[in-house]
């Protein structure tokens, strides 16, 4: 009996202990999340501030980035939109392995009707706007959230310091944010997430593929990024990929014609009088960008700092409730973070809605589509109708559209809804 009951106070004791004070649990939550915390960095990363907040799951991030830098090379995640990017005048379909254009597809989508099919057109018309958000980024409400949200973390974090003299909870709350800030400044984010040349004219679709409801398309009008590029993705090891975002490039000479004569390792000018211009251009070591390599050595020198946060973590004995709290706090705002939708200027692209098409039958907005924008529906359709068409049909996509529009818009085609009624009048758009 008395066995018994010493065994029980033994039991309150420690229970009440680990509640009181849970900073053995604080040393295991650190190492859980570490994909939401890489899909948080991945949507806020673009600028030099990237307001991720420290969070449970930041250890095990900072090792799962280490090996990945010591393999693949990149720090962006896969795609979670699956999707296809077509270029609908060469009518070539790449299966997309980009995250940022598979996020831009899925923040678009608009909310549909079960039987409704869309086709959304956009124009990338703010060139000044295009081009400062590639290299500043697009600060959102989201973005400004996440500045309150680490500020407030500093604020709890300073209130043992405050009520009882204890700074511990400061000290590591004040590292850890300054980890997870110089992890999102690193170049390599935006040198993956931007991967492509600038100033598109292409017109290019995007869609999941047969079967889904909703189309984007894309046209370049010169102040956009190659949505065919980025769609492939390119690896951070190659040195291109730099030219624009890296820290460690020269000014190279780039010609603007040919034969172009260089004086003293000047600009020359050349043959047909036209002045060679410069660009930058990645430093390389031992084939790799310069860029890269820092990347990897500052990865290695931070997952060994959040080793040393960890152990510091592990030897709290009061007030871990407030770490706990901090903690939570993180790991919430970088769930929302990492799923939430966003403004496609966030991602590096200023859009303007000019067409919004829509209907129950597939064929017939594709034929809206045509009217709209001549040429660009064809390689569309060979997506969603891979098969053979109707005689009709045939006939519609061969030139002889009367006889099948005068039924459709009379209503024996089923569905004659769409969001350009005009069937006489064809708006050709250059």
């Amino acid at each position: 009996m008395p066995a018994s009951r010493s065994a029980s106070t033994t039991l309150r004791s420690e229970l009440t202990s680990q509640w009181s004070n849970p900073s053995d649990i604080l040393s295991l939550l650190l190492i859980i999340g570490p994909d939401v915390v890489q899909g948080a960095v991945a949507q806020l990363s673009g600028s030099l501030i990237t307001p991720v907040c420290f969070s449970f799951g930041w250890v095990a991030y900072a090792f799962t980035t280490a090996a990945a830098l010591a393999g693949s090379g990149t720090l962006m995640p896969e795609t979670d939109v699956p999707c296809k990017v077509i270029n609908t005048r060469s009518g070539y379909v790449r299966d997309n392995r980009s995250w940022l254009v598979g996020r831009v597809l899925r923040d678009c989508e608009p909310v549909l009707d079960r039987k409704a099919f869309c086709i959304k057109v956009y124009d990338c018309l703010d060139e000044t706007a295009q081009k400062t958000s590639l290299v500043f980024g697009f600060q959102d409400a989201i973005w400004w959230i996440s500045v309150v949200i680490v500020l407030a973390q500093l604020a709890i974090s300073a209130l043992p310091w405050a009520i009882y003299g204890d700074w511990s909870i400061l000290l590591i709350t004040g590292a850890g944010t300054l980890l997870a800030l110089i992890t999102g400044a690193l170049p390599q984010w935006k040198a993956e997430k931007f991967a492509c040349r600038k100033n598109s004219k292409k017109i290019v679709a995007i869609t999941a593929g047969n079967g889904s409801r909703f189309v984007m398309v894309v046209r370049g009008t010169g102040h956009t990024m190659d949505i065919e590029d980025l769609a492939s993705i390119q690896s951070p090891k190659l040195g291109y990929v730099w030219d624009s975002y890296g820290y460690f490039t020269r000014l190279v000479s780039s010609d603007v014609g040919t034969n172009t004569v260089l004086t003293d390792g000047k600009p020359g000018v050349n043959v047909r009088g036209t002045a060679s211009q410069r660009r930058r251009k990645a430093i390389m070591l031992k084939r790799l960008p310069l860029d890269f390599c820092f990347t990897r050595l500052i990865c290695t020198v931070l997952s060994l700092c959040w080793v040393a946060l960890l152990i510091s973590t592990s030897s709290l004995k009061e007030h871990s409730w407030y770490l706990v709290l901090i903690g939570g706090i993180g790991m919430v705002q970088n769930a929302i973070v990492s799923a939430v939708a966003r403004d496609a200027r966030t991602r590096g692209f200023h859009l303007h809605e000019a067409k919004d098409l829509r209907g129950e039958k597939t064929m017939n907005v594709l034929m809206d589509l045509e009217r709209f924008m001549p040429g660009v529906a064809p390689s569309l359709r060979n997506e969603f109708f891979p098969g053979k068409l109707r005689e009709d049909e045939e006939s519609w996509w061969a030139g002889d559209r009367d006889r099948y529009d005068t039924a459709r818009f009379n209503g024996s085609k089923g569905d004659i809804v769409s969001a350009i009624v005009e069937a006489v009048t064809i708006d050709k758009v250059a």
